[in-house]
Order: structure tokens, then C-alpha cells, then sequence
């Protein structure tokens, strides 16, 4: 028995981090243009361009959605992908 506690014990103290992370990460579909653009990676012109995008056609859901903007990078879609989440807002609010 203390062996099967000790291994959920160590298996808790090692995946809390990984969740924490990833609840920390803001949603590229929720953020707001001075949210992005306050980020130093983004800046206001490409925080602008995100936004419009995800006006014109919706939540985002991958990051290859991002490839349509005039200028984006792999670079900076990994940057992306490594300080922002993309959760759908419809079925984050949805109270079915």
C-alpha cells in the first residue's frame, strides 16, 4: 500500500507542472490586440493582424491557421505555439 502511495505521490509532484503550464499559457482565441501587443514577441502591428483574422474566419484551431497572415514564419509560429494555448471560446462558455 505505501508503495502505491508513494508512486501517486510522484506522479502528482511531476505531472503539476506540466498542467500548471499549460493553464498559464493565455488562448489565442480570447486575448485582446493590447494583450498581444503588449507581448514583446508580437508587437502591435502583428497583434493587429491576429485579431483581424480571427474576426474574419473564427476561433483559431491549429497553429497553421496563423500561416495566412502576410508575414508569418515558422519562427514566429513556434513562438506561438510555445506562450499561447488555442482553446475553442464556443465550448469553453457553452453550459450543455
Amino acid at each position: 500500500m505505501k508503495k502505491i502511495l508513494l508512486l501517486l505521490a510522484i506522479l502528482a509532484a511531476v505531472s503539476l507542472p506540466v498542467i500548471s503550464d499549460a493553464a498559464e499559457k493565455p488562448n489565442l482565441n480570447s486575448v485582446t490586440q493590447s494583450e498581444l501587443a503588449a507581448d514583446p514577441g508580437i508587437g502591435e502591428e502583428l497583434a493587429q493582424k491576429i485579431v483581424d483574422l480571427r474576426s474574419d474566419m473564427g476561433d483559431f484551431t491549429g497553429w497553421d491557421d496563423l500561416k495566412s497572415i502576410d508575414g508569418m514564419t515558422e519562427e514566429k509560429i513556434k513562438y506561438f505555439s510555445e506562450h499561447f494555448q488555442i482553446v475553442d471560446v464556443a465550448n469553453v462558455d457553452c453550459n450543455c
